[in-house]
C-alpha cells in the first residue's frame, strides 16, 4: 500500500510539473500488480490517450482463474458444484452403490455372483456454449477514482458482479442455447437448470409436475413434491423457490401456526427441511435436489476487449467466455412449474 500511494503522489507531482510519465507508470504498474490498471489511471490523469488503452487479447491463465474465481464467489454458487473447464466439452461421472449391498462370506469360499455388485454411473456432459459482455465505464468513474487505491478491486469487483448476476439469472431461466435474438435474446444463451429438469420430467427421468399453489395452498403443494423426492436423497434435498414464494409459504405458515410468526428460521423450512429463496427463480417454479447435483462450468480461455469511445465518454469492455449448466443426475431431481400457455 505503501508503494502504492508513494507511485499516486509521484503521478500528482507530474501533472504538475509535466514530463516523462514511465517511471511513474512502471511503479503504478508494480503497485497495483497490474499494466491495465496503471494506464487507466494514467488515462484518467490526461497523461496518455485512448489508443494507449486499447486491448484486445485472450487473458492469461492468471487473470482468467481470477475472474472465474470471483464469479464462482456467488452466495449460491459457493453451494453447488462448480468446474473450470479446460475444454468447451466435459464428461463429467457420478458413482452411486446400490442400497443393502453389503453380504457375509463364508471363510475359505469365493463370494458368489449374487454377493457382488455393480457400480451405477450417472454420466453428465458439459458443452460449454460462448457468450458476451458489454460493460461501460464512463470516464467520470475514472477521474473520480484516479487517486484510489483501491481501483483495481474496484473494477475487477464490478465486472465479476455483472458477470455473476449475468450467469446466475441464466442458470434459473435459460431456455434454449440456439440463441433466437432479439426479446428472447439473453433467455436463449443456454439452457437452465428449470428447463433441463422439465425436459429430464418430459424424458422420465425426473419426476415432478404443473402445480397451482393459488388454489391448493404453499403447504400442500410442497407436500406433494416432496412425496416425489427419492428417499436416498431427502435428506440432502434443498426446496428451492422464488424469493417472493418463498415470502408468500412463510406467510401462510403464520396465519395457520402461530408459533412460527416470531420463527423465521422455521417459516423457511419444510417439515424441517430447508428452503432456499432464490431471487432469479421463475415464480410459481420450484426446484427440489441437492445443490450439489446442480453443475455450472466456465470454460478457462477468456477473452477481454477494451476501447474508449470519445463520443459517448465511456471506456467499453466486450469479455467473450463460454459455460454451461447440467443436472448431474437427473433421477434426483422434482420440479414442480406453472401449467405450459
Amino acid at each position: 500500500m505503501d508503494k502504492l500511494l508513494k507511485a499516486l503522489q509521484d503521478l500528482a507531482s507530474l501533472q504538475v510539473t509535466g514530463g516523462q510519465y514511465q517511471p511513474v507508470f512502471k511503479s503504478l504498474a508494480a503497485a497495483y500488480g497490474s499494466q491495465d490498471v496503471a494506464k487507466l489511471v494514467l488515462f484518467a490523469k490526461g497523461l496518455i490517450g485512448p489508443e494507449a488503452i486499447r486491448a484486445g487479447n485472450a487473458l492469461t491463465p492468471q487473470q482468467s482463474n481470477k475472474i472465474i474465481s470471483l464469479i464462482f464467489d456467488s452466495d449460491f454458487l459457493k453451494k453447488i458444484t462448480t468446474q473450470k473447464m479446460s475444454r468447451l466439452k466435459f464428461e463429467g461421472t457420478v458413482l452411486d452403490i446400490p442400497a443393502r449391498s453389503m453380504r457375509r462370506r463364508t471363510q475359505g469360499t469365493e463370494p458368489g455372483e449374487n454377493d457382488k455388485v455393480d457400480l451405477t454411473n450417472f454420466n453428465y456432459t458439459l458443452q460449454a456454449e460462448d457468450a458476451q459482455l458489454f460493460a461501460d465505464l464512463s470516464k467520470d468513474f475514472l477521474r473520480n477514482n484516479a487517486d484510489n487505491p483501491g481501483l483495481a478491486g474496484e473494477v475487477e469487483a464490478m465486472l465479476a458482479k455483472r458477470l455473476r448476476g449475468e450467469l446466475v439469472d441464466l442458470a434459473f431461466n435459460g431456455q434454449a442455447s440456439d440463441y433466437a435474438g432479439d426479446d428472447a435474446a439473453f433467455l436463449t444463451l443456454n439452457e437452465g437448470w428449470v428447463k433441463i429438469a422439465m425436459d429430464a420430467k418430459a424424458a422420465g427421468d425426473a419426476k415432478g409436475g404443473v402445480i397451482d399453489p393459488a388454489t391448493d395452498g404453499w403447504f400442500a403443494t410442497l407436500g406433494n413434491l416432496w412425496e416425489l423426492v427419492p428417499d436416498q436423497v431427502k435428506s440432502s434435498s434443498i426446496i428451492h423457490m422464488n424469493t417472493g414464494d418463498a415470502d408468500k409459504y412463510a406467510e401462510e405458515r403464520a396465519v395457520n401456526d402461530a408459533a412460527i410468526r416470531s420463527d423465521s428460521e422455521r417459516a423457511r423450512k419444510y417439515l424441517g427441511y430447508p428452503i432456499e429463496p432464490v431471487a432469479e427463480m421463475p415464480k410459481g417454479t420450484i426446484l427440489i435436489t441437492p445443490q450439489k447435483n446442480l453443475v455450472f462450468g466456465i470454460n478457462g480461455d477468456i477473452e477481454r476487449a477494451r476501447e474508449y469511445k470519445a463520443r459517448k465518454g465511456v471506456l467499453e469492455y466486450t469479455f467473450d467466455l463460454s459455460a454451461d449448466y447440467e443436472i448431474a443426475v437427473k433421477q434426483f431431481v422434482v420440479v414442480g412449474h406453472p401449467a405450459v400457455v
